[in-house]
């Protein structure tokens, strides 16, 4: 869990960087723009449950991201200049652009919109326990002591 935990922060925070970034050119790294990809894949390997609702779901989705990624790809600029490090070789620039990070923001929307709706009946109830209590509390000013005694006699 702890590590799951450290994943998805430095994910965020590789996420971040990368808005940041998008509107400048910077140099191209293979460590940097192969990370996202292999990271993705390895977490799908990790958590992906092989039942036929998952591979529907999957059959859908894959084109999705299709064409999210082809849409990502159309503002991106290449330039090639001297290096800063050797000036007689050439390094690669790279900047991504607007539609790089619509792309990311797409990303994430429709993830935790897909979260959202297949988790909707948990949220629902979880909702629905909170503003009963509320309700219960606003209508009696005992209910307050009400979860200490559910948890003390067990109902």
């Amino acid at each position: 869990m702890l590590i799951n935990l450290l994943l998805m922060l430095f994910l965020i925070w590789f996420i971040i960087h990368n808005f940041i970034k998008a509107h400048t050119f910077t140099s191209f790294s293979v460590w940097h723009d192969s990370f996202v990809p292999i990271y993705s894949l390895v977490l799908f390997f990790i958590t992906m449950k092989w039942d036929r609702a998952n591979l529907i779901l999957l059959a859908i989705l894959t084109p999705v991201a299709l064409l999210l990624g082809w849409y990502e790809t159309r503002g991106i600029e290449i330039k090639k200049e001297k290096s800063h490090k050797n000036k007689t070789e050439y390094e690669y620039m790279i900047k991504r652009g607007t539609p790089y990070t619509v792309g990311w923001t797409l990303t994430f929307v429709l993830g935790i919109a897909l979260h959202a709706w297949f988790t909707k009946e948990k949220i629902l109830n979880m909702f629905s326990e909170a503003i009963w209590d509320n309700l219960i509390e606003e209508l009696n000013p005992f209910a307050v002591f009400l979860p200490r005694i559910r948890g003390i006699y067990g109902f």
